[in-house]
Order: C-alpha cells, then structure tokens, then sequence
C-alpha cells in the first residue's frame, strides 16, 4: 500500500511540475511565504542535499564555528529541521564545503578549500571521501583532490551542465586577496563519471557572468529540464537581491541569459538564497536563513492574462 501511494505521489509531483513548466513566466510568478521550519540559526546555507539517504532534505552550512548540519528530522512534505551540529560526521579541515557523489559510488563526498599559508590566499582543493555509507557518512581525512582540478577555486558547484552523465566543476575562482578579483569559472570533466578527469579552465563559460563575489548556484527553477543559475549579491540599483540566468539552451547545450532580478515578494536571506524542492512537491522553493528564522517560500504561477 504504502509503495502505491509513494508512486501515485511522484506521478502527480510530475503532472504538476509539467504544467508549473508551461505556465512558468518570470515576470507574471508571485512567491509567497510558506512558514517557519527552523529558529534562527545564525547558519550561512550553502548546500541542500539528502545527505542520509532517507528521502528528505538536509541542510549543510558554515557559520562561525566552521561546518554545521541540520538535520531533517521531519519528511519530504512536511519538513522540519534540528538544532545546528558542528563539523558533521567528522568533517573537518576544510572551508566553503559542498557535497557531490563523484566517484558515482552511490553516496555523497565532501569538497571545500582551506589556506595554505596564514596571511596569504594561496588555497588548496580538497575533498573527502565518504568511507561510511549513503545513509550513515563517515568522511576521511581531507586531502587534495586531483584529477586535474584547480585549487583557486574559492567554492566549488559541481553539476552536470551539458547532460553527458558525469559531474562537471563550476564556481568561483580566485587567484589573489582582492575579493573584486573574483571570476565565474568551468572545468568541464572531460573523464567519466566513475573517474573524474577536469578540462582547463574556461572563464564566463556558457553565457555566465564574467566577474562575481557570490557564490553561483544551479536548479531547475522554471521546471523545464534543464539548470539554471542564479546568485545574490549587491548593486546600487537593487539593494542585496537574487539574480537568475534562464538557461535558454537544454540540458545538453546550456546557454545562460543576462541576468534578471528575482520575484516579486521574495525574501533575502543573510547569507545566500537557494532554490530547492524542500517540500516534494517537485517544484523548487526559494530558501531563506535570517534573524527571525529558516523559511522557505512557494512560487506561484500566474495564469496568462486573457
């Protein structure tokens, strides 16, 4: 019984997020605030992934305390999130941690960066490989990674941008103190998705933006099929906001619009927005961590006018 009605729940998920992609206009989307699901955390989100395999997702952080992880003690409908844990499953040792199953050993491995030297920004790419489970992580010790990826990666995206099977690296890149020296950068895993192999460093790839001080994230926001970017930062013009490149390629042969202010009604968060389907229902959700709490709000599409 239980197994019907998990999939009579992904068929209508996908009916629903078909019809959010046809309706889909940025400029006619509201985004409404859903509720509550944490007290104030004093957390910088930076990754939202099911970290324990348990079919909800989890939050993964930094605050000034190094790593955090909140766990999802809730369900995929109805999340609701634990008090911060530090330097979750034994991570340690590195900075700006995001998480990616590279090796395609069916769990998730932890990628970040720490300085080499004090007073320098001379950085090194590290990662550490889960040697627990998918549904219990265990990560070693972090050492460098290899493989032919850079180590002026300050954060590191790792997401499979042309549809070819394997993971490839996307982030921001720098090679000097001066945070205004800041670029949007790709290497393309030119290996397989087993054995990782990344390609030279291409600067502005695929219509992204060239110069960034934000870190750049990626999701299925329109429900179309393929990614699309987005960021939050700062201009005179918008105050702190979320921007968004509409992927106007597929998911094969991406290629990024210029960048678009988000959507009406959106909250900013302290640290950056992320896009996630937090609540299963196959659509992403805009996620906020601030002074009053963690929340997550739902777009609404609107119908076209007649």
């Amino acid at each position: 019984m239980k197994a019907l009605f998990i999939l009579f729940s992904f068929i209508c998920a996908m009916a629903f997020n078909e019809t959010f992609a046809q309706q889909f206009n940025p400029e006619k989307t509201r985004i409404k605030t859903k509720g509550l699901i944490s007290p104030p955390i004093n957390t910088y989100l930076l990754c939202v992934v099911d970290i324990d395999y348990d079919g909800d997702m989890d939050f993964l952080g930094a605050s000034d305390f190094g790593q955090v992880f909140l766990l999802n003690s809730g369900t995929s409908q109805l999340p609701s999130f634990e008090s911060p844990k530090k330097r979750p499953f034994g991570l340690k040792g590195m900075m700006n941690a995001t998480y990616a199953d590279i090796d395609n050993d069916g769990d998730l491995d932890a990628f970040g960066m720490k300085f080499s030297a004090v007073g320098t920004f001379k950085s090194l790419s590290l990662w550490s490989e889960n040697t627990g489970t998918k549904s219990t992580p265990v990560f070693d010790k972090a050492v460098p990674f290899g493989f032919g990826m850079s180590e002026n990666f300050f954060y590191k995206n790792f997401v499979d941008i042309d549809g070819d099977g394997d993971l490839d690296l996307i982030g921001v890149y720098r090679t000097g103190q001066n945070i205004k020296e800041s670029r949007v950068a790709m290497q393309e895993n030119v290996g397989t998705a087993k054995t990782p192999e990344f390609s030279q460093v291409e600067f502005a790839p695929l219509g992204l933006i060239e110069n960034s001080t934000a870190y750049i994230y990626f999701s299925d926001i329109d429900g179309d099929g393929d990614f699309d970017a987005y960021y939050t930062a700062y201009t005179e013009e918008t105050g702190k906001n979320v921007f968004i490149q509409w992927n106007e390629g597929n998911s094969t042969n991406a290629e990024f619009s210029d960048p678009h202010v988000g959507f009406t009604g959106m909250l900013i968060s302290y640290g950056d927005n992320i896009f996630s389907d937090i609540n299963g229902d196959g659509i992403v959700e805009n996620i906020i961590a601030n002074d009053i709490g963690l929340f997550y709000q739902i777009m609404i599409v609107s119908k076209e006018e007649e």
